[in-house]
This record gives structure tokens, sequence and C-alpha cells, in this order.
């Protein structure tokens, strides 16, 4: 994600050299495109992005150790 307004989300590509940008609404509808987003998307990588953001908003938001919130969400995603 680039840019959050309250009607639109702008994204950009990750990787270097790529132009493509989307924008989306807040529900993940696809709303503009400005070219065909040319590289292959990692096996997991959103999944990942997820996880990570899941983990960073509890972690700033508990006072519950940064392992033991780690180890729930590994649980409760049931990745091992």
């Amino acid at each position: 994600m680039n840019k959050r307004t309250s009607s639109k989300i702008y994204w950009t590509c990750k990787t270097k050299n790529f132009t493509a940008k989307a924008q989306t609404d807040p529900s993940n509808n696809l709303l503009g495109l400005n070219e065909e987003h040319k590289d292959l998307i990692q096996p997991g990588h959103t999944e990942i992005q997820s996880f990570r953001k899941i983990l960073e908003n509890r972690v700033m938001n508990e006072t519950m150790s940064i392992t033991k919130i780690y180890d729930k969400e590994i649980a409760k995603a049931q990745y091992s």
C-alpha cells in the first residue's frame, strides 16, 4: 500500500523497475489499474503480509509478550 484515503487505497508494485499501480476501495474491490502487473506474485506472499500485519497490530495494542502473541497467531493460522 502506498497511500490511503477514506474511499481509495493506492497500491504500487514493490519490485524494482515495475511501474504498475492500482487503486482499490476499502473492501479491496479493484477500481483502477494503470498497466498490466507483469511480475509474478510469490506463493504465500499475501498470507505472509497479512500475518505480519496481524502481529504488528497485536504487539502494539496488547501487553502480552511478543513471543506469546506470535505462538498464538501461528497456532491459530495453523502455520508451522
